[in-house]
């Protein structure tokens, strides 16, 4: 029988594990843990939205008490866009609101402009994470149509001009400001930090340095005071500004999504202006803005809205300001329709390649049979047995 060297038995056994073994390794996915995987699931790319409204108000009396005979009218438009764009750390949004509203009483023989709005604001952000990072902020503000009082009878105006010199005019109705007059344009830029990010509470804090230019050439507004006959009126001033700002952002829908709610205020301290006889505490420009919407069904909404305005080196009171509408929208175009952001596709495994099998070691040669031995001849011996006796 002839024998195998162990050593090309075990080679041989090898070479068969590694050739079926290798392919099925490189065929297996690598396995990669779940917090690994696991992604942001924050849009990217632009998203835009762009909703119209109209509000309408009818009323007529004859012969009411208290009330004046004839009818009045009340409408609207209102504009609200965005364009939003996310991809990694970025987080650009700009938005436009327009809001004008217009009324017509039995006592007032024309419209009246009631609400007139141009708002522009525009912010970027850097996600350092997802609460905090630096950000750039742009704000534009203004009104869209000339401004002018107007009264139901004739009245005398007592007009200050900048200089100091005050001169009177006779008449029901006097200009007040042009189109786009005045214009507030902000800039900021600091960091921004964000506790609360769920859809019933979202908050916002910003903190850095800012500045304003305010551009209100040939502007006048109402500063009457009591007991005098004359309505007084003051002359507006342009100005720039600069200095610490403060800001804080609250917002959140309740009672799925029908309830949604906004409180906004804004502190900026004009370390650097051009008045000489205030400082920079008696000169704190302030803003709070509060909004409450109520969605009545998908296209009517009940929306009420609240701003408190104080820029003392414009005008020194508070401006003060309240509106309730009944608002019907249409949404030409809906946020939200961004795809998440896409896994990036893994990097192809290249195939392992199937070690070589090992050439199968050659048979050994069978061993020459031995030679028998050579044997002698074995002579017989002759034995003699003693006879049996008898």
């Amino acid at each position: 029988m002839s024998m195998i060297p162990t050593a090309g038995l075990r080679a041989a056994a090898v070479a068969a594990v590694a050739s079926v073994a290798l392919p099925a390794i490189a065929a297996e996915p690598t396995y990669v843990p779940k917090e690994i995987k696991a992604r942001d699931a924050r849009p990217f790319g632009w998203d835009s939205s762009l909703t119209l409204g109209a509000t309408v108000s009818l009323s007529s009396n004859d012969a009411v008490v208290g009330k004046p005979d004839g009818t009045s009218y009340t409408f609207g438009l209102t504009l609200v866009g965005g364009l939003d764009y996310y991809r990694d750390r970025h987080d650009w949004r700009t938005t436009l609101q327009v809001a004008e509203v217009f009324t017509r009483t039995p006592v007032l023989d024309a419209f009246v402009k009631t609400i007139d709005t141009l708002i522009v604001e525009s912010i970027y952000y850097h996600l350092l994470s997802e609460h905090i990072g630096p950000f750039a902020r742009f704000n534009l503000e203004t009104s869209v149509f000339p401004g002018e009082d107007l009264r139901g009878a004739p009245v005398t105006y007592s007009v200050t001009r900048l200089d100091g010199t005050v001169f009177t005019v006779d008449g029901s109705s006097l200009d007040l400001t042009d189109p786009f007059t005045p214009l507030f344009l902000k800039e900021s830029v600091g960091v921004f930090l964000r506790p609360f990010a769920a859809n019933e509470l979202r908050a916002e804090l910003r903190a850095g340095v800012g500045a304003r230019q305010v551009v209100a050439t040939d502007a006048l507004a109402i500063r009457d005071g009591d007991g005098t006959p004359e309505i007084e009126v003051v002359e507006l001033d342009s100005y720039v500004q600069a200095g610490a700002e403060l800001a804080a952002v609250m917002s959140g829908k309740v009672m799925e999504d029908r309830v949604s709610w906004e409180a906004k205020a804004e502190l900026m301290l004009p370390l650097i202006n051009d008045d000489d006889t205030r400082s920079s505490l008696d000169l704190l420009n302030v803003r709070l803005e509060g909004r409450v919407s109520f969605k009545l069904v998908d296209w009517a909404s009940l929306d009420y809205v609240a701003l408190a305005v104080r820029e003392p080196q414009l005008l020194q009171d508070f401006q003060l300001s309240h509106n309730l509408l009944l608002t019907f929208a249409y949404t030409l175009l809906e946020k939200g329709d961004v795809a998440p952001e896409p896994e990036p596709e893994p990097e192809p495994v290249p195939p392992v390649e199937p070690a070589p099998a090992a050439e199968p070691a050659p048979a050994a040669e069978p061993a020459p049979a031995a030679e028998p031995a050579p044997t002698e001849p074995v002579e017989p011996v002759d034995q003699q047995f003693p006879p049996l006796s008898e």
